[in-house]
């Protein structure tokens, strides 16, 4: 925090946009569950999984064979109340710590103007494996939902100075489950591709006030965008940066100097 100047970068700022959800949500719970589904010391296959994980550090790949024993044993319903139980339980802790954040941001800088980007269910075009019983993306559905109506909220308590920037659709990679290098490289494969980040950038500047007059130039040149960034002037790849980066960013949170028609 010393080093960025954090709460002063807070208390300057005109825009601040808060990019926080999937890591607070998704990414603990199954960490949690996985604890809890292969405690059981007395199972051997359990007990392998474990040392599997421990051996290679592959989480995603432990899991799977988590939920192959869970199937074994005629117990995969086990796996979605553990999953279920979770993501409500992170789900909840995350509502706190947004509320914190937000009513922090306010005490400190009461006309900053906030943007609250949502999430994309990050397991929309994924699965454990091609033949997988267990649906995770309908799993996480209804709490990829209810995380991005309570960030909506916000539009409601702080009228004309939070934005909701709604960013499902995201695009990402694609899954080749029959990559032997799939489990290395999992954890990349549910981030957006550069379709999807053109598109979650597309979806913050239009829920920007004034964005249709301020920003028509740089939207219409996104799509070039992706493709020739090498051929953009300096001026206007600095203007893009900035607008994307919001001048400056610490976690999921952005800083920005530049006025949005306030």
């Amino acid at each position: 925090n010393e080093q960025y100047n954090f709460v002063e970068n807070i208390k300057k700022a005109d825009l601040i946009s808060i990019n926080l959800g999937s890591n607070d949500v998704i990414s603990p719970s199954f960490i949690s569950a996985f604890a809890k589904l292969s405690a059981d010391t007395e199972n051997e296959k359990l007990a392998d999984i474990r040392a599997f994980l421990d051996k290679t550090g592959n989480f995603g790949a432990a899991f799977n064979k988590l939920v192959d024993v869970y199937d074994t044993m005629g117990k995969l319903a086990d796996v979605v109340d553990t999953l279920r139980s979770e993501f409500s339980r992170t789900l909840g802790l995350f509502k706190e710590n947004y509320t914190a954040i937000v009513n922090a941001i306010y005490a400190m800088n009461p006309d900053v103007t906030v943007i609250g980007v949502g999430t994309y269910n990050i397991f929309r075009d994924f699965k454990l494996s091609k033949d997988s019983k267990l649906d995770i993306s309908v799993l996480a559905a209804p709490f990829v939902s209810d995380l991005n109506t309570f960030i909506d909220s916000f539009e409601m308590t702080h009228k004309g100075q939070y934005y909701y920037a709604d960013v499902v659709g995201t695009e990402t990679y694609e899954v080749i489950y029959d990559d032997p290098h799939m489990w290395d490289l999992w954890i990349f494969k549910v981030h957006p591709d550069l379709a999807g980040h053109a598109f979650m950038a597309e979806q913050i500047l239009d829920c920007l006030p004034s964005a249709d007059n301020f920003f028509t130039p740089v939207v219409n040149a996104y799509d070039r965008l992706i493709s020739r960034l090498a051929g953009l002037s300096g001026e206007l790849f600095n203007t893009f940066y900035r607008l994307l980066s919001g001048g400056f960013r610490f976690g999921g949170i952005s800083f920005g100097n530049i006025s949005f028609g306030r």
